[in-house]
């Protein structure tokens, strides 16, 4: 018997309720995490549509979004296949129009004269244009 906890100890082991704790530790950050991103949600959804595109690209086929709500833009997108995600942008030009730095300023985006959403990487130049919708 002392032999068997002692081995328990070096393995590091957790009894019952270590694990329980553990599990409970896991819930309420995930819960937290869960609350903060409906909150963002809540807020996008709140605030001005600047403008929504279709994407048809091969593999990222989907709609996006630009949005302002409290002096932030926000980019969503989503996917073809139901997905998506969200990230707050900066605006680079004043009055809400123009270019719009994203992915941590490695890349941007222009609304263009036309009113189509044209993406570019910082290090490689254009990607593509989504259409706009009307």
């Amino acid at each position: 018997m002392k032999y068997t906890f002692l081995l328990l100890i070096i393995l590091g082991c957790t009894t019952p309720n270590e694990k329980k704790q553990e599990a409970k530790n896991n819930k309420t950050q995930y819960e937290e995490l869960l609350a903060k991103n409906l909150a963002n949600i809540s807020e996008i959804i709140e605030g001005e549509i600047i403008g929504e595109w279709y994407d048809s690209t091969p593999y990222i086929e989907g709609k996006w979004t630009i949005s302002k709500n409290n002096g932030k833009y926000y980019l969503m997108r989503e996917f073809k296949d139901g997905s998506g995600d969200s990230q707050i942008i900066e605006n680079s030009l004043p009055n809400g129009k123009g270019r719009f730095l994203y992915n941590d300023g490695r890349d941007y985006i222009i609304i263009d004269d036309n009113g189509n959403l044209a993406f570019y990487d910082t290090e490689y130049g254009y990607i593509n244009t989504a259409k706009k919708l009307n």
